[in-house]
């Protein structure tokens, strides 16, 4: 059986308490976006807000990773290219 890290633990316990939280939070609101106004259930609301921050996060993520590697492949080069010099 693989051993969970801590990372992953921490995350279980805010995914329990973002579940424990939006369950109690059943009680329709009324929302207004732009010149649109509708009511939905506050848990959809929660629900809906954080998938979006966790697609924002895993964007933001992929774009830094691929940052640090561009910026990896352009000192490896121009360390290689003053050692050619030399």
């Amino acid at each position: 059986m693989k051993k969970l890290t801590a990372r992953q633990i921490v995350d279980i316990v805010l995914i329990v308490l973002l579940l424990i939280f939006a369950g109690q939070n059943v009680a329709p609101v009324h929302l207004n976006f732009l010149m649109f106004g509708f009511d939905l259930p506050l848990i959809i609301l929660i629900a809906f807000v954080f998938f979006i921050g966790y697609l924002t996060a895993m964007l933001f993520r992929r774009s830094d990773k691929q940052q640090i590697k561009g910026n990896k492949n352009s000192t490896e080069m121009s360390s290689q290219g003053k050692n050619e010099a030399l």
